[in-house]
């Protein structure tokens, strides 16, 4: 396997975490480094965006796994490591324009999950990945115990700027603050 390749914009001081921005297929690394000063203006944490290890024959740029996919396999590859069972419980999952996957042999596993957060966007016009399944990880986070933040848009399959300030929000409110740091 080759080493892993990656882009990444530290944080301003000692970081209080690590966000990992999975990009969608036939992108790069620097597809979603753009995004890191949007989501985290006060740059509170250390962001990376990993590139993808597999390629496939006649596609662009790089994918995680080989399925039907878009921009948003990124969100699903975010669900498939914080809910899987023999994960770290992560803070929380951003989603933008994804699904928990359906693998079989795969289950996600909600216990000792309740109270982390979510953040979920998706499109009401996405043809690629329909709006059913942004809805159906709702439902299926919330019946789970976890805190969802759900947002739709009339977007198509892309990441809606008018849902940034929200998600950048969110994000804010999941990462624990320092002693002595006020809340802005």
């Amino acid at each position: 396997m080759s080493p892993l390749t990656f882009r990444e914009r530290p944080a301003s001081d000692e970081p209080q975490g690590l966000l990992v921005l999975h990009h969608g297929r036939g992108a790069d690394e620097h597809d979603l480094l753009s995004l890191a000063d949007t989501l985290d203006p006060d740059r509170r944490l250390h962001v990376a965006t990993p590139r993808a290890p597999l390629t496939l024959p006649g596609w662009p740029g790089y994918h995680w796994y080989a399925v039907l996919g878009g921009f948003s396999m990124g969100s699903v590859m975010s669900y498939a490591l914080g809910l899987g069972s023999d994960r770290p419980v992560p803070a929380g999952i951003l989603a933008f324009s994804g699904f928990v996957p359906t693998v079989e042999g795969w289950q996600p596993d909600l216990a000792g999950r309740e109270g982390r957060r979510a953040f979920i966007a998706h499109g009401r016009r996405d043809a690629v990945i329909g709006v059913e399944l942004a809805r159906s990880a709702r439902d299926l986070l919330v019946a789970g115990g976890l805190e969802v933040e759900y947002h739709e848009s009339d977007a198509a399959h892309h990441i809606d700027p008018a849902q940034l300030p929200a998600a950048a929000g969110w994000l804010d409110g999941t990462l624990p603050r320092s002693e002595g740091a006020a809340a802005s």
